[in-house]
């Protein structure tokens, strides 16, 4: 998710005459950009994009895929999944839920970046 949106500004950046250097070093300047400033971009270069959706939902996403990567998950008896260490405890649909809003947020972003990119330049979007 993250690397859709660091490529996508890359590109965009280099079709508008933008940033620095390489393609390499584009993607290391969205790299720097805040989570906020990087939605704040996708919304300059395609103007029907809700950011401040965009930004909750990618904000949802990565706080389910931190959790399942910093923790051992346990299966408990009763139908709920424990994130070991930290005493938290899911029920197994919940944490199901979760993953289906990560693959619909991939989706989401595949689907604006693969519009912008038919677009003239990967620019903003003609009426």
């Amino acid at each position: 998710m993250d690397r859709q949106i660091e490529e996508y500004l890359a590109h965009a950046s280099a079709a508008r005459g933008l940033g620095h250097g390489g393609h390499a070093d584009r993607v290391r300047e969205a790299r720097q950009m805040s989570l906020e400033e990087r939605c704040k971009r996708i919304g300059a270069h395609i103007s029907e994009v809700d950011t401040a959706a965009l930004y909750g939902e990618i904000r949802a996403v990565r706080a389910v895929r931190n959790a399942l990567a910093h923790s051992t998950v346990e299966i408990v008896p009763g139908g709920t999944v424990g994130f070991g260490g930290d005493g938290d405890e899911y029920r197994i649909e919940a944490l199901e839920e979760a993953l289906e809003r990560v693959d619909k947020c991939n989706d989401r972003l595949g689907r604006i970046f693969g519009r912008a990119a038919r677009v003239h330049g990967a620019g903003r979007e003609r009426p």
